[in-house]
């Protein structure tokens, strides 16, 4: 059996970053935006991928040494 590419409901890992396509152009601004402010919040509805833009998308834009997430959830 070939094991899916697909992460559904969990979210894509710094690690997925073969198989997380599509986000490109939202992962470009996220990163501009890092770069912009000293502050970036990411909200929106559960489940349309937000942590998976940021573990996977942002995460792999920076070298280790300049990324410190912070995840704050309600």
């Amino acid at each position: 059996m070939i094991p899916s590419p697909f992460r559904f409901l969990d979210a894509y890992r710094k690690e997925d970053a073969a198989c997380f396509f599509g986000r490109e152009r939202e992962t470009a601004q996220l990163y501009n935006a890092v770069h912009a402010s000293n502050l970036v919040l990411v909200y929106g509805a559960s489940g349309t991928g937000k942590t998976s833009i940021i573990n996977c998308g942002l995460a792999n834009k920076f070298v280790d040494s300049d990324w410190l997430p912070l995840f704050v959830r309600r």
